[in-house]
């Protein structure tokens, strides 16, 4: 019997069930890859600024004015002369730290695929109200910055003044001490940017944006055209007419091919990624309460609180309702209050065990989790 066949009799089925006529139902086309993606976005979090380093030149330390031929030679070939900061490190670290903060904030609510973070709709709330602290907090410093850069430039031109005139003994003193830290100074001053050069160069960006994938749209057009030239066939007169159709015919058929191939990696791949890191999260916990059951011979309140973190981020990143993945969070909660209720140590152990070893195989690292039999003297 053929696909069509067993579709009228599907259709039959379910009509009797419901005790109407088949003729009232209808189908309804689901594009599942669609469905799947439109239960997050990707984010794009872009963040850049002027990063205040310079490389250190030959100028700088006044080895230009050795007039040694094979030595400048050597310098420009071998030496690495290193950085200089154009502000204090204090202010470098406070951007560097927000910026941290922010990509730490996208990790904890997205999953690493393909295309980049996607964050289900389960946790957009949490990483957009994070977000958005994060990006006032940078702007906020950015305008601070342009407000302090005056009083910076003095502050670090101050500094590099007396590193100038301690550098300006171990050259050949072939200009006076005056100028050559002024003109080093000089030199330094030109490259710390303006307040109008960091408004310009710092920027905190997010994007989101639904996964690409080829609408079914795009599909049923292809398919159409399939159909259109293969009826152009019966009608073509010459073997030229017939072959060119069936040329365009395979092409249209194979673009149909390559599309839904692509559509179902895609989303495989997605997939993919969720269940690792889920599972992954799951084993790596689990192994490191095991590694502490085992060196103190009990269950920590650091223990326990890493595994109540554990359900509570899993179940909010669960967007897709993996029922092995909510099996084995239940289990660690029933573990948990088995402990509570002064259960023995090593089924709470086995439990732990037996969940970790089923994951392992979704973890990035291949670590070995501790033999079970290393738990039996636990009470």
């Amino acid at each position: 019997m053929g696909p069509c066949g067993r579709e009228v009799n599907m259709v039959q089925a379910v009509a009797e069930q419901i005790g109407e006529s088949p003729e009232r139902i209808k189908e309804r086309k689901v594009d599942w890859a669609a469905e799947v993606v439109k239960r997050g976005v990707i984010v794009d979090l872009h963040i850049g600024r002027t990063r205040f380093i310079r490389k250190i030149t030959k100028e700088d330390l006044g080895l230009d004015e050795i007039s040694d031929a094979e030595f400048q030679e050597f310098v420009n070939e071998y030496y690495d002369l290193g950085s200089k900061l154009l502000i204090p490190r204090r202010i470098l670290l406070l951007f560097n730290r927000i910026e941290g903060r922010a990509r730490n904030n996208l990790y904890r609510f997205t999953f690493q695929t393909p295309w980049g973070c996607f964050c289900p709709y389960t946790t957009y709330s949490n990483w957009k109200e994070g977000n958005e602290k994060l990006k006032s907090e940078y702007k906020s410093q950015k305008l601070q910055l342009m407000e302090d850069i005056p009083f910076l430039k003095d502050e670090i031109l101050g500094e590099y003044r007396n590193a100038a005139k301690k550098l300006y003994e171990r050259t050949n003193k072939s200009r006076t001490e005056d100028g050559f830290v002024n003109g080093f100074l000089e030199n330094l001053e030109n490259q710390i940017p303006t307040a109008a050069e960091i408004e310009r160069s710092f920027y905190y960006e997010d994007n989101i944006y639904y996964i690409p994938l080829p609408t079914e749209v795009e599909e049923e057009f292809l398919k159409a055209e399939v159909t259109r030239r293969e009826a152009r066939i019966v009608q073509a007169r010459t073997q030229a007419e017939i072959d060119k159709v069936q040329m365009e015919v395979q092409m249209h058929r194979d673009t149909v091919a390559r599309i839904m191939d692509s559509k179902k990696q895609k989303i495989d791949s997605l997939m993919d990624s969720i269940s690792q890191n889920l599972r992954g999260a799951i084993f790596t916990t689990l192994r490191d309460v095991l590694e502490s059951i085992r060196a103190r011979s009990s269950l920590s309140g650091a223990s326990v609180k890493s595994l109540k973190g554990l359900i509570e981020k899993t179940r909010t990143m669960n967007f897709m309702g993996e029922e092995d993945v909510e099996d084995a969070l239940h289990k660690i909660e029933e573990a948990l209050s088995q402990k509570v209720r002064h259960s023995s140590l090593k089924n709470v152990a086995k439990v732990f065990h037996d969940i970790a070893t089923e994951f392992r195989v979704y973890a990035m690292e291949k670590d070995e989790l501790p033999d079970i039999r290393e738990f039996g003297l636990l009470l």
